[in-house]
């Protein structure tokens, strides 16, 4: 019994310290998970960039290439 009694007293510091070091862990957590996420974010976001550059550029090149053909012309 002595060892139940001895857990069952802590003092309310030490009950404080606990209910904040759960949160700032549970805080931590949410954190890295929302970093994760947003690496995933940021990766599906320069693939697309990517993309519209490709896109952008093989427009830009036949555009210049008709304005030079016509000049030739």
């Amino acid at each position: 019994m002595e060892a139940s009694e001895h857990i069952s007293k802590r003092c309310k510091n030490c009950e404080v310290m606990e209910l904040r070091l759960r949160y700032y862990q549970d805080r931590l957590d949410c954190m890295k998970h929302s970093n994760v996420e947003l690496s995933k974010k940021m990766h599906e976001m320069d693939e697309k960039n990517e993309k519209v550059m490709s896109i952008l550029t093989t427009i830009i090149e036949a555009k210049v290439s008709n304005i030079v053909c016509s000049l030739l012309k």
